[in-house]
């Protein structure tokens, strides 16, 4: 209608495993797509570009964690789901969680941040990400590995423990059924 007004958002992008990213969260790839008003969309795309222009430590990592935010709410909202207004309401804990990805996480302690049961935060968790706390977790880290193993001259081994897992082996054997391959592929 007239006087309504059209946001555009654009970002340019690339990496292991983008093509993956996009067709497991279903966006529309090289077409617009109309997807509606998305609050949370906007709300991460202004905290994509708050990092990039800040630069704080370990910020690309962040920013990548917020573009695979982005498609899997873009990817929901294209299918015509339900993209909930309620993610601010896991703002403390998804910050917990990306900060303290590395460490054992307690799901009681998350639900306490934002003043719900366990169970709730379950389900609103999951009906926000599309994944459950312990997937969401996992991908989280092994996404934090690919740039690890690409970037830095650690071992397999280091990379599991500075990702969160003591055990080498069950490392890499999650990295093979996420990706495809092993861990050690990313070397240059």
């Amino acid at each position: 209608p007239q006087g309504e007004e059209i946001v555009y958002y654009w970002a340019h992008f690339t990496g292991y495993g983008v093509g993956e990213m996009m067709k497991e969260c279903a966006v529309p790839f090289q077409k617009v797509t109309a997807v509606g008003l998305l609050e949370p969309v906007m709300e991460r795309f202004a905290e994509l570009f708050r990092r990039f222009l800040t630069r704080q430590p370990c910020w690309e990592m962040e920013a990548a964690a917020d573009l695979q935010t982005i498609f899997a709410l873009l990817g929901r909202g294209a299918r015509g789901g339900r993209v909930h207004r309620e993610s601010s309401r896991l703002a403390r804990s998804l910050e917990y969680l990306h900060d303290h990805y590395r460490e054992d996480i307690d799901e009681e302690h998350l639900a306490a941040l934002e003043h719900l049961s366990v169970s709730r935060y379950r389900c609103l968790f999951k009906s926000v990400t599309g994944l459950p706390l312990h997937g969401y977790l996992t991908d989280l880290r092994l996404r934090h590995a690919c740039v690890l193993l690409g970037q830095t001259g650690l071992s397999v081994r280091q990379v599991a423990a500075a990702v969160g897992y003591a055990d080498g082996h069950y490392f890499s054997r999650l990295f093979r059924k996420r990706f495809g391959v092993p861990p050690k592929s990313l070397r240059g």
